[in-house]
């Protein structure tokens, strides 16, 4: 459905030699792309307004959409899955930002041990990024910066001590984008770097 709304948009651009023939694939795949982020985090500003997390909600999302962007990691083969693990990974997050007291000490040890993945790891080459060789160094390089930009903000918050709830979603985010990266890594869902 978004595929063909998309192409419905293209075809519009075309009409109106808005934009080349020889590019109509790379519109149509921009514009999907375009909607179907605009469809998912929509969705998660919507279900923070209405269970009154949008505060949680937003440094969930720039926390984890800033590592993300970066490091890859697994991804559903269709929009629809991806939706909706998106929806229910962000539910399960929010639930645990407020009920997680009881295994603190387990998630400081799984955001170690996501500290560590991303620092050696540092970016999955996706097929979908297939980054070559050079885009690959510097996606890793900056993977890592915004990592150690997260853990010292996690460190100040957690020295001031800002709500609980707060230092846990920030620590869910990293800790699910070293959980993305495994998965993939297990599933092979990567272009190998000899390969790129």
């Amino acid at each position: 459905m978004v595929a063909r709304f998309a192409e419905h948009l293209v075809d519009q651009f075309e009409k109106e030699k808005l934009m080349d023939h020889t590019m109509r694939e790379h519109y149509i795949y921009a514009v999907v792309s375009i909607i179907e982020r605009f469809l998912t985090v929509g969705s998660i500003i919507c279900l923070g307004f209405i269970h009154k997390n949008v505060d949680l909600t937003v440094l969930f999302m720039i926390f984890f959409f800033s590592l993300r962007k970066r490091t890859g990691g697994y991804h559903a083969k269709h929009y629809w899955q991806c939706y909706i693990m998106t929806i229910i990974v962000y539910m399960t997050v929010m639930y645990l930002c407020h009920h997680v007291q009881e295994v603190a000490c387990l998630i400081w040890i799984l955001l170690g041990i996501s500290v560590v993945v991303i620092s050696v790891i540092g970016t999955v080459n996706h097929p979908n990024l297939d980054l070559d060789a050079e885009e690959m160094q510097i996606s890793q390089k900056s993977a890592r910066y915004v990592l150690l930009i997260e853990c010292g903000i996690l460190c100040i918050a957690w020295y001031l001590r800002i709500d609980n709830s707060y230092v846990y979603c920030m620590m869910l985010a990293v800790i699910l984008c070293g959980f993305l990266m495994i998965l993939a890594k297990l599933l092979e869902q990567e272009v190998k770097r000899d390969e790129a």
